[in-house]
């Protein structure tokens, strides 16, 4: 190949948060975490890392973990994830996506 080839890989699991809406009203979403490295790294062993990240936030309010918004518990992902550099969390129920990318 006459051009740099960067190699990345992803892990991606499964998510439920819930919130209060605008009503006071309690409900959840369904959301995907999908987590780029570009570090060489086991691809098993990465997905057990997000997945361990997933765990600890799982089920909990947005107020409860200070994630307000997807792009806050993107950051999550980023910040307990190290070698991470780029997330996406998914909305398939509504079409959404957001996407955090560490600089």
């Amino acid at each position: 190949m006459e051009y740099p080839v960067i190699t990345r890989r992803a892990a991606t699991v499964p998510l439920e948060i819930a919130h209060r809406g605008v009503d006071g009203v309690l409900h959840g979403h369904s959301l995907t975490a999908e987590v780029w490295t570009a570090a060489a790294v086991d691809l098993d062993d990465w997905r057990r890392a997000v997945t361990a990240v997933a765990a600890e936030i799982e089920g909990m309010l947005e107020e409860t973990i200070r994630a307000r918004t997807f792009e806050d518990v993107a950051e999550i992902f980023l910040d307990r994830l190290p070698k991470s550099d780029r997330v996406i969390i998914r909305l398939p129920t509504r079409g959404h996506a957001v996407e955090a990318v560490r600089e």
